[in-house]
């Protein structure tokens, strides 16, 4: 039987807002807590005949 580990990752995202300008949208980012961002970033990511029994 394989173990756990907990691996950690620092991940550069892009997401789309939004807003009637630049300032807006970063200040709107800013209330968004790690969820809604995650959230936002995986609507916005192209998943292509994901095979999900890869995941866990």
């Amino acid at each position: 039987m394989k173990n756990s580990y907990d691996v950690r990752l620092n991940i550069d995202l892009i997401i789309g807002i939004q807003s009637d300008n630049q300032e807006e949208a970063y200040r709107d980012v800013e209330d968004l807590n790690t969820r809604e961002l995650l959230t936002i970033a995986l609507e916005q990511l192209p998943f292509i005949d994901i095979d999900s029994t890869s995941i866990n």
